[in-house]
Protein backbone atom coordinates (compact mmCIF):
# COMPACT_ATOMS: atom_id res chain seq x y z
CA UNK A 1 0.00 0.00 0.00
CA UNK A 2 1.29 3.29 -1.28
CA UNK A 3 0.79 6.12 1.26
CA UNK A 4 -0.31 9.24 0.02
CA UNK A 5 0.85 12.56 1.31
CA UNK A 6 -0.20 15.04 3.74
CA UNK A 7 -0.63 17.53 1.35
CA UNK A 8 -1.57 15.12 -1.67
CA UNK A 9 -4.70 14.13 1.05
CA UNK A 10 -5.54 17.72 2.20
CA UNK A 11 -5.81 19.27 -1.38
CA UNK A 12 -8.11 16.47 -2.61
CA UNK A 13 -10.33 15.44 0.16
CA UNK A 14 -10.22 19.45 2.26
CA UNK A 15 -9.47 17.37 5.45
CA UNK A 16 -6.34 19.73 7.27
CA UNK A 17 -6.65 16.26 10.18
CA UNK A 18 -3.29 16.07 11.41
CA UNK A 19 -1.43 12.82 10.70
CA UNK A 20 -0.39 10.15 12.88
CA UNK A 21 2.93 11.55 12.58
CA UNK A 22 2.14 15.35 13.14
CA UNK A 23 0.64 13.85 15.89
CA UNK A 24 3.70 12.00 17.73
CA UNK A 25 5.87 14.61 16.78
CA UNK A 26 3.84 17.17 18.71
CA UNK A 27 2.75 14.69 21.58
CA UNK A 28 7.08 13.98 22.07
CA UNK A 29 7.88 17.96 21.30
CA UNK A 30 5.17 18.65 24.28
CA UNK A 31 6.30 15.71 26.31
CA UNK A 32 9.94 17.36 26.22
CA UNK A 33 8.96 21.12 27.02
CA UNK A 34 7.57 19.92 29.38
CA UNK A 35 10.24 18.05 30.79
CA UNK A 36 12.62 21.33 29.99
CA UNK A 37 10.41 23.28 31.96
CA UNK A 38 10.14 20.82 35.34
CA UNK A 39 14.41 20.27 35.76
CA UNK A 40 15.25 23.64 35.05
CA UNK A 41 16.74 25.44 37.85
CA UNK A 42 14.57 28.61 37.00
CA UNK A 43 11.95 28.81 34.60
CA UNK A 44 11.04 32.81 32.94
CA UNK A 45 7.30 32.26 32.68
CA UNK A 46 6.98 35.61 30.67
CA UNK A 47 9.73 33.95 27.88
CA UNK A 48 7.35 30.75 27.80
CA UNK A 49 4.46 32.66 27.62
CA UNK A 50 5.60 34.82 24.27
CA UNK A 51 7.18 30.87 23.03
CA UNK A 52 4.48 29.79 23.16
CA UNK A 53 2.19 32.69 21.15
CA UNK A 54 5.01 33.31 18.37
CA UNK A 55 5.25 29.75 17.43
CA UNK A 56 1.49 29.09 17.78
CA UNK A 57 0.80 32.05 16.01
CA UNK A 58 3.45 31.36 13.31
CA UNK A 59 2.42 27.94 12.71
CA UNK A 60 -1.41 28.53 12.82
CA UNK A 61 -2.30 32.06 11.48
CA UNK A 62 1.29 32.51 9.78
CA UNK A 63 1.18 29.51 7.67
CA UNK A 64 -2.09 30.54 6.16
CA UNK A 65 -0.92 33.59 5.09
CA UNK A 66 0.03 34.01 1.65
CA UNK A 67 3.88 33.66 2.30
CA UNK A 68 3.29 30.69 4.33
CA UNK A 69 1.34 28.58 1.77
CA UNK A 70 4.09 29.90 -0.34
CA UNK A 71 6.62 28.52 1.96
CA UNK A 72 4.81 25.13 2.68
CA UNK A 73 4.86 24.11 -0.56
CA UNK A 74 8.77 25.01 -1.37
CA UNK A 75 9.21 23.29 1.79
CA UNK A 76 7.01 20.24 0.86
CA UNK A 77 8.76 20.08 -2.85
CA UNK A 78 12.58 20.12 -1.76
CA UNK A 79 11.44 16.65 -0.10
CA UNK A 80 12.53 14.58 3.40
CA UNK A 81 16.10 15.24 2.65
CA UNK A 82 16.10 18.50 1.70
CA UNK A 83 13.61 19.35 4.59
CA UNK A 84 16.03 17.67 6.97
CA UNK A 85 18.83 20.08 6.10
CA UNK A 86 16.44 23.13 6.32
CA UNK A 87 15.81 21.78 10.25
CA UNK A 88 19.43 20.64 10.88
CA UNK A 89 20.58 24.39 9.47
CA UNK A 90 18.16 26.37 11.01
CA UNK A 91 18.78 25.23 14.45
CA UNK A 92 22.32 25.40 14.02
CA UNK A 93 22.29 28.99 12.89
CA UNK A 94 20.11 28.98 16.06
CA UNK A 95 22.41 27.34 18.36
CA UNK A 96 24.75 29.69 17.33
CA UNK A 97 23.39 32.96 18.05
CA UNK A 98 22.25 31.58 21.05
CA UNK A 99 25.58 30.87 22.10
CA UNK A 100 26.84 34.06 21.23
CA UNK A 101 24.24 36.16 22.90
CA UNK A 102 24.09 37.59 26.48
CA UNK A 103 20.20 36.53 26.67
CA UNK A 104 19.75 34.40 30.17
CA UNK A 105 19.87 30.81 29.68
CA UNK A 106 16.82 30.78 31.65
CA UNK A 107 14.99 32.78 29.35
CA UNK A 108 15.79 31.15 25.83
CA UNK A 109 15.02 27.80 27.40
CA UNK A 110 11.81 28.92 28.50
CA UNK A 111 11.16 30.22 25.00
CA UNK A 112 11.90 27.32 23.18
CA UNK A 113 10.14 25.11 25.86
CA UNK A 114 6.78 27.71 25.18
CA UNK A 115 7.36 27.51 21.03
CA UNK A 116 7.13 23.45 21.56
CA UNK A 117 4.02 23.66 23.60
CA UNK A 118 2.76 26.25 21.36
CA UNK A 119 3.76 23.45 18.45
CA UNK A 120 1.16 21.13 20.29
CA UNK A 121 -1.65 23.20 20.70
CA UNK A 122 -2.03 24.05 17.66
CA UNK A 123 -1.94 20.41 16.62
CA UNK A 124 -4.45 19.48 19.32
CA UNK A 125 -6.44 22.43 17.85
CA UNK A 126 -6.64 21.46 14.22
CA UNK A 127 -7.33 17.91 15.55
CA UNK A 128 -10.41 19.14 17.97
CA UNK A 129 -12.05 21.25 14.66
Amino acid sequence: MVEESVSDHQTETGDESPTRWELLVAAVTSLWAVWILATADTVVWSWVLAGFVVFAVGIGLGASSPVGQRFGAWFRAIGVVGRGAVVVLVATVIWGVLAGSVLPVAATAGFGAGGLLGIGAVVVATLLR
